[in-house]
């Protein structure tokens, strides 16, 4: 992988909870990692590729570096710039801990 390809920062958040001033339990994302990635919608043939079928609810691929101290998985969450992704999967292409590929659903507001 091409240190020019992961040009956009990303943050990877996990849901957690926290107490409000009244003692309410309130959802929250808490910041797991900042990183820097690559973007791109994947193509239904790819979503096909990948063995999810045509019902699945991927819209982006992000692909970042290796982690080794970070565990990824589905539920997560990618914000870049204004955009939220949740992470559906987590996958090593070529199984040698290079790089790691996201397959998420972009949030809509």
């Amino acid at each position: 992988m091409q240190a020019g390809n992961l040009k956009r920062p990303i943050t990877v958040e996990v849901p957690g909870t926290t107490k409000d001033q009244y003692g309410q339990i309130t959802a929250t994302w808490d910041t797991l990692l900042q990183t820097w990635a690559d973007i791109h919608t994947i193509t239904s043939k790819e979503v096909y590729a990948l063995g999810a079928g045509f019902n699945s609810q991927i819209s982006h691929k992000i692909t970042i570096r290796f982690q080794p101290a970070v565990t990824l998985a589905a539920g997560m969450r990618v914000v870049y710039l204004t955009r939220n992704f949740i992470i559906q999967a987590v996958s090593d292409p070529t199984e040698e801990r290079r790089e790691l590929d996201l397959l998420c659903l972009e949030q809509t507001k």
